[in-house]
């Protein structure tokens, strides 16, 4: 089963797992999308967004398959590819993240699981970081406790509502511009998103997971 090259997930930088729903302040909104963070204790923000996109859950999640594709809607993506496949359809995917300024690019290794709830019709892609899959890349600095997930409901035939939720360690110190950088990174993602999953090589996938 194929699913995301990280979703990155995967994203950028940032859940101490499950968040509840108080505490989440509007960091940024436009073209129909809305961006909120979440304060923790670590100083890294967990951060999520929402849109609704003119796509299929089917051509998001194909467009997610598609490592090649990753520079076009992942915020900040320079490579993505599969790791391994394991026999529950769960997967494990390896990104890097281009760092703003002088910083050395991010890394991390992600653990995926896509499930699907027919009598709601929403699909849900869990992430799980595993940092100490290897020792390190040369030049490349781990991002931690990755953990966070992508939730698509359908709406109508082509148009799906979509959750994003992240949280990360970046090894940065935490700061309020890291925490604005997060929500920059979860608002354009979503908003890439919305317009490559509606090319032609997306848009008529129908995936047997999600049957």
């Amino acid at each position: 089963m194929k699913y995301f090259p990280l979703i990155l997930c995967l994203m950028v930088f940032s859940m101490p797992c499950l968040a509840s729903d108080d505490n989440w302040h509007l960091k940024k909104a436009g073209n129909a999308i809305k961006v909120s963070q979440q304060d923790t204790d670590s100083g890294y923000a967990i951060t999520r967004g929402s849109v609704e996109v003119g796509a299929s859950i089917d051509a998001i999640v194909s467009l997610m398959h598609d490592h090649a594709a990753c520079y076009q809607w992942l915020y900040s993506c320079k490579q993505s590819r599969l790791i391994e496949q394991y026999a529950d359809g769960s997967r494990l995917d390896y990104a890097v993240i281009n760092s703003p300024y002088l910083y050395a690019d991010r890394d991390m290794y992600t653990h995926t699981k896509l499930s699907y709830d027919r009598a709601t019709k929403t699909a849900t892609i869990t992430i799980s970081g595993k940092a100490s899959y290897d020792a390190g890349q040369s030049g490349r600095v781990r991002i931690k406790d990755v953990r966070g997930f992508w939730r698509m409901t359908r709406i109508s035939e082509n148009k799906t509502a979509i959750l994003y939720q992240v949280y990360n360690n970046p090894q940065l110190p935490p700061s309020r511009y890291l925490n604005n950088y997060l929500a920059q990174s979860v608002f354009q993602t979503l908003s890439n998103l919305a317009v490559v999953s509606k090319q032609s090589r997306y848009r008529d996938a129908i995936l047997k997971e999600l049957r």
